[in-house]
């Protein structure tokens, strides 16, 4: 395929071989090449630049909409960048074959409606993903939108030689992956220099990757490219298009390459160029490039002129062969180089907990099928419950609502920008709260739970204290809002939940105490994000609490510190597992009423924060007051399935609303005794209703009913009709003609 016209004039069809190779290893594909839900669209992206070709010759555009149609559907992300540059592409094009809008109407026409009918027949996908992403990455920080620099261009251009990767610096905040091979650095510019390629063709793929480059610096256009929002990790996840547009640009520079267009000794003087730009990028240390590394650059780029030359004096087969062979190994080196910077697990690990953990889940299913959560101190990955299915708190999305994820936080789970889960397997109320019914754990644990079956290393124990799906509560709930509490107070949350769930403050679950730090081998640095420093870094640095126990109840902690910031915690010199990279309340243990109890919280960077710390008793017979008050007036589960719940409910004055531990979502519909009822956000996150105050025992009936994906199967079923209607009146018009 080419980027302007579509005239072959090499004599060896093995030079797609070159171009083949530069695109399914360049830099991107081997970076990321992990993320297997990007790759499909960027397998598209020939045919969808193809079907624009074709659109200007006067075809039907079927194979540019169906092609940007499954782009789409196969990643609305990698989708969304795909037609901002058929924008820019079409428009260059037009221009470079200097099409006119009103003389050639019927091409503008075609490609637009063609656009907005790949859009309409992915819209039954695109409306549920809208409608999730409203609640956290639809939206967007304004203040972001700037036009300062995001790297030095020094930086930038070392990326256009092989083995340029690091793996924290090019997958967490690094630069763009856009190295596709010298050889096509190479035919890149000599394309500027050939003199039959005329300079509107020149200015036109200047342009594009002038555009792409731009957008790479200044962090606005960046963030355009990313749907507004700054990417977490993986920046610049649109290189790839830079990348195609070079191989694009470098296939058209090699059909037109000989001696009538192009000077023998250009090779020669981009060659001296380039390596004097290698020898001079090499004075500065830049991650993964060694000076090997910027040898064997230069030699590859001595190599390709000679092969280049050779082409061009004679135009010999063997030549487009060697230089195909060149491009191979260029580009399989760089591969080996990134590949190794990733660490990698024994699949045999991961297959022996998937089996091990999945004859426990299913001896639980067997002999219990009630709705029930399970949970575990143990893991594979964020995602186990959807690995595993099986119904648990931990789960990771960067799609994940905001509410969610601060409700969870509020209560003293663990939380990053796109997850929270569950480690602790001793969290009492919250294992009661959300009806943790079984726990799994590889390590025996003390009452309340209690031990029903061990297969193999695994421990199932069951939780007497769970509480089902819903419950009962208090209408104080409607005003309760944990997640405005900033800083976090997860144990005084807790409070308030429980308070207004039974409609009693007299006796709180938790009796909270915040401890001062004695600093040892530490200095603070006030004004810094991480304040504390280790002042010899061969000693211990270490925070020291102490407190005197005041009862026997078990007793539990909770650290303020900001996410990803390395602490290890020894209760009485023994290590208490705390989460990383972000906290949770964590149990200590129970001890003796006068005990000293000493605390160690450990750096184990040079630079820390710790905003506060503080330990809280739980107070046993209120939680046991707390659970039977729920219990009383928990819902009874009749019949459930992913989207339909049914069950009943006593109901009270006292309580006049039922609480659902299941996220807010306005695609429940709720029916109270067979009517239809308003759904309620309760506690900023949670799923709920209003009871009728005249009936004691009330049905409901929750039924998961995605709206957006209904009207969303309507309107691409009606452009589906469109498009093959509008195919048989195109159809109908060339047989005319």
């Amino acid at each position: 395929m080419l980027l302007f016209d579509q005239s072959s004039q090499c004599p060896c069809q093995t030079v797609w071989l070159i171009f083949s190779i530069s695109y399914a290893l360049m830099a991107y594909n081997m970076a990321y090449f992990f993320h297997l839900m990007w790759l499909d669209s960027i397998i598209l992206l020939p045919l969808i630049i193809l079907g624009l070709h074709r659109i200007l010759e006067g075809h039907f555009p079927a194979l540019y909409t169906l092609s940007l149609d499954f782009a789409i559907l196969f990643n609305y992300y990698i989708g969304f960048m795909l037609c901002i540059f058929s924008v820019f592409y079409f428009c260059t094009l037009c221009a470079v074959q200097k099409k006119r809008l009103i003389r050639d109407f019927s091409i503008f026409f075609n490609y637009g409606l063609a656009s907005l009918v790949a859009g309409l027949l992915s819209v039954f996908i695109l409306l549920p993903t809208l409608k999730g992403l409203s609640g956290g990455k639809a939206t967007f920080d304004t203040s972001l939108f700037t036009f300062s620099g995001n790297f030095s261009w020094r930086d930038f251009f070392i990326k256009f030689l092989n083995g340029c990767f690091y793996f924290k610096n090019n997958t967490v905040s690094g630069l763009p992956n856009i190295f596709c091979g010298i050889m096509i650095l190479f035919l890149c510019i000599l394309f500027f220099m050939n003199s039959r390629i005329g300079l509107c063709k020149k200015l036109g793929a200047g342009f594009l990757l002038v555009t792409l480059c731009l957008s790479f610096y200044f962090q606005i256009f960046n963030l355009v490219w990313h749907g507004f929002n700054p990417p977490s990790s993986f920046p610049y996840r649109y290189s790839f298009l830079f990348s195609f547009l070079l191989i694009l640009t470098a296939w058209y520079s090699l059909e037109h390459l000989d001696a009538g267009t192009v000077k023998i000794w250009y090779p020669a003087a981009i060659a001296g160029v380039l390596i004097v730009s290698i020898l001079v990028l090499m004075q500065k240390v830049s991650p993964g490039m060694t000076t090997g590394r910027y040898l064997l650059n230069a030699g590859i780029v001595f190599v390709s002129a000679i092969f280049l030359t050779a082409y061009i004096y004679c135009r010999k087969q063997i030549f487009i062969v060697l230089m195909s062979l060149l491009c191979m190994l260029d580009l399989t080196g760089n591969g080996i180089q990134y590949l190794s910077c990733y660490t990698y697990k024994d699949n045999s690990d991961f297959q022996t907990f998937v089996n091990d953990t999945s004859e426990v889940l299913s001896w639980i299913r067997t002999n219990d099928t009630d709705f029930y959560r399970i949970e575990k101190d143990f893991r594979q990955r964020a995602n186990d419950p959807m690995l595993l299915d099986y119904a648990g708190l931990s789960h990771f999305s960067s799609s994940e609502t905001t509410q969610v994820l601060d409700f969870l936080e509020s209560l003293g789970f663990p939380r990053t920008f796109a997850y929270s889960g569950y480690y602790n397997t001793t969290f009492d109320t919250m294992n009661c709260f959300f009806g943790i019914r079984y726990l799994l754990s590889c390590h025996t644990l003390s009452e309340p739970y209690h031990l029903v079956r061990q297969i193999g290393d695994i421990y199932i124990y069951e939780n007497p204290y769970a509480l089902t799906l819903g419950m009962t509560t208090d209408s104080s709930a409607e005003a309760f809002h944990p997640t405005v509490q900033k800083p976090r107070q997860p144990f005084e949350t807790q409070n308030q939940l429980f308070s207004c769930m039974q409609n009693d403050s007299s006796e709180n679950i938790f009796d909270t105490q915040t401890l001062t730090p004695v600093l040892h081998n530490l200095r603070v640095k006030e004004g810094a994000l991480y304040p504390y420093r280790v002042i010899a870094p061969e000693q211990e640095a270490f925070f020291d609490y102490t407190f005197t126990a005041a009862s026997n109840e078990p007793v539990f902690c909770y650290i303020d510190a900001p996410a990803y910031c390395r602490l290890k915690m020894y209760v009485n010199d023994k290590e208490i597992n705390v989460f990383n990279p972000s906290y949770q309340i964590t149990s200590i243990g129970s001890f003796d009423k006068g005990e000293t109890v000493h605390i160690r919280i450990v750096p184990q960077t040079s630079k820390s924060a710790l905003n506060s710390f503080c330990i809280a008793y739980q107070n046993s017979s209120a939680f046991e007051k707390f659970f039977s008050s729920m219990q009383d007036n928990s819902m009874q589960i009749t019949s459930f399935s992913d989207d339909h719940i049914t069950g009943f409910v006593k109901n009270t004055q006292a309580k006049p609303l039922a609480l659902f531990t299941i996220p807010y979502d306005t695609d429940w519909e709720i029916y109270v005794n067979g009517q239809p009822s308003t759904a309620v956000k309760l506690a900023d996150a949670l799923l709920g209703v209003k009871l009728p105050a005249d009936t004691e025992i009330c049905k409901i009936e929750l039924r998961y009913v995605p709206h957006t994906f209904y009207i969303g199967l309507a309107v691409s079923g009606s452009a589906l009709l469109f498009f093959l209607f509008w195919y048989m009146i195109f159809r109908k018009k060339q047989i005319q003609n």
